[in-house]
């Protein structure tokens, strides 16, 4: 390498670090806005105290998405984070939540699960809507953990339900779903106990179940038989 190539890639070198240590101090680059996106269940502000962030007026090029990602996936609510910078201000924090779907009585108080069975949370009271599961055998379980149950079969069937259920929108108004006999489940509707049968052809059911209830008076109660699609649903009122 001649004297005249060295002494070039000297000045590049040189200038790449002077232009470096320039927008490490450059007030142009200093962080003035945290968008946080995709979450419902945790606010912004949960979101900045679980990532310890105070990114605000720090350098962007300093910022540590890794450090600030791994503190925010720690949590049982959060399924996954992308962090993106939009220079020369600006962070953008994207997150992928595990959603509350269902809420399993134990010991007087309710395991949070989200639409895999995977427990989130556990609280003394439910606050929101949706489906209290009943029917499920354990003796124990691990927050974060999928709930390990002895009727496996019954959280499968859970799953499957809740999912169809989320599908149709109807989780703010099914109140209770109760596996316990898996050729016999029922979901409890507002004043309606709903007779679904065992798990086979329950998309169509919930589809039909779906349909039914946009002709149902919201004060009505009784019961509603859906578990054989090859006869036509019965409705009884509760006399």
């Amino acid at each position: 390498m001649s004297f005249k190539q060295k002494f070039i890639i000297i000045i590049l070198i040189s200038a790449f670090i002077i232009l470096a240590a320039a927008a490490l101090v450059s007030p142009v680059f200093e962080i003035q806005e945290i968008q946080v996106v995709g979450n419902s269940q945790l606010s912004n502000d949960d979101i900045f105290e679980l990532g310890e962030i105070d990114g605000i007026g720090q350098n962007i090029f300093i910022f540590n998405p890794g450090a600030v990602k791994n503190k925010l996936t720690a949590s049982n609510y959060i399924k996954s984070v992308k962090i993106t910078k939009k220079l020369p201000s600006t962070v953008v924090i994207n997150i992928e939540e595990r959603r509350v779907r269902g809420y399993v009585p134990y010991m007087g108080s309710y395991l949070y699960i989200d639409i895999d069975g995977r427990v989130i949370d556990v609280k003394a009271d439910m606050e929101a809507q949706h489906p209290v599961v009943l029917g499920l055998k354990f003796d124990g379980f691990s927050l974060g953990e999928i709930l390990t149950v002895t009727n496996g079969y019954s959280l499968s069937y859970v799953v499957q339900i809740s999912k169809l259920i989320d599908a149709y929108d109807l989780s703010d108004i099914t109140v209770k779903l109760d596996v316990s006999d898996p050729d016999d489940i029922h979901l409890y509707v507002k004043n309606i106990d709903v007779i679904f049968g065992n798990i086979d052809d329950a998309y169509t059911k919930v589809a039909t179940l779906n349909e039914i209830l946009k002709q149902l008076d919201p004060e009505e109660a009784g019961t509603l038989d859906i578990s054989d699609i090859n006869n036509n649903p019965s409705f009884k009122l509760l006399t």
